[in-house]
This record gives C-alpha cells, sequence and structure tokens, in this order.
C-alpha cells in the first residue's frame, strides 16, 4: 500500500492500470506480467524503493521500518540537494546584480 500511495502521489492520483478493465489486470497479475511503472518525475532512488516493495517475491520487499529509514535518508538527500540549488542560486542573482 505504500508504494502504490506514493505511486498515487507523483502521478496526481492516477488510477494504476486505467487502460485496462480488471479481469486482464487479474490475469496479468496470475501470470506476473502486470507491472508497476514509475513516473519520470519521481526521484530515482524513491523509484528503487518503490521497485523494491513490488517485487513478485515477498522475501524481497523490505519491511515497513527499512521503508522508514531509507525514506529518511532520501528526504534528507532531496532537502540537502534542494538547500544547495538555492544556494547556488543565490550566488547566481548576487553576481548579476553586479
Amino acid at each position: 500500500m505504500f508504494a502504490a500511495t506514493v505511486w498515487e502521489i507523483y502521478t496526481k492520483a492516477e488510477l494504476p492500470f486505467a487502460k485496462l478493465n480488471d479481469n486482464s489486470v487479474l490475469e496479468r497479475l496470475k501470470t506476473g506480467k502486470q507491472e508497476w511503472v514509475t513516473p519520470p518525475s519521481m526521484p530515482e532512488k524513491l523509484a528503487t524503493l518503490l521497485k523494491r516493495c513490488w517485487s513478485h517475491s515477498p522475501t524481497d520487499r523490505p519491511q515497513f521500518t527499512e521503508i522508514c529509514e531509507e525514506l529518511g535518508n532520501i528526504l534528507k538527500e532531496i532537502t540537502a540537494e534542494n538547500a544547495s540549488q538555492h544556494s547556488q542560486a543565490e550566488v547566481e542573482e548576487e553576481r548579476t546584480e553586479k
């Protein structure tokens, strides 16, 4: 559910597999041919985490404690990148004002 919810946030509540009817989705799930695709706007590390959550093998899926830890690290990284970009933009703005 976590991965589906994050996916819905990044797709602005798009319906997963909207182009398929319910029977097609069920059949693809049974045969292992149905896969989630991460949105291009999603940060790569978050997309990697979601793909692990959607693993066909339950033993390959992360426990929620691991998801929380990884999500915290991803958020710290994104925040640091945004702060760095913001600082760089301020430096560039100061240069153009001189």
